[in-house]
């Protein structure tokens, strides 16, 4: 299980002209990957403790997962750990200690693009199962 660090303004978020909307792309595979027990995940944010702690309890109810302001967290981020944050990892100090860190629209891609390719591996280029 790898330790992932979510970051909520524009990224499990989405600040437009029109408004703010939840990055449900995002959500849903961090969801999938949560039941499946293939990430643990922290909620962080710059607004602080309070807005991380609200959005993960909205958007991953029932998980418990962990939360926090990323003043306050930064610096005790573990070398394997992996981020998702809207910020580029040479522009901000807080994303140094990451092995990597992923913008939002580049992690949801490369998870449609892996479950596609595990789709057509076990259903074969006809669409019918290979095994049965």
């Amino acid at each position: 299980m790898g330790k992932l660090f979510v970051d909520v303004d524009d990224t499990l978020l989405l600040y437009t002209a029109e408004g703010v909307s939840i990055n449900w792309d995002l959500v849903d595979i961090l969801s999938d990957g949560l039941w499946a027990e293939n990430y643990d995940i922290t909620v962080w944010s710059a607004t602080g403790k309070a807005w991380a702690k609200e959005w993960s309890e909205k958007l991953f109810y029932g998980f418990n997962l962990p939360f926090g302001s990323k003043e306050e967290l930064w610096k005790g981020v573990p070398w394997e750990a992996t981020a998702i944050d809207d910020r580029l990892q040479h522009e901000r100090e807080y994303l140094s200690r990451f092995r990597k860190v992923y913008l939002p629209e580049e992690f949801v891609k490369i998870n449609k693009t892996s479950r596609l390719l595990a789709k057509q591996v076990f259903l074969g280029d006809s669409g019918n199962e290979i095994f049965s």
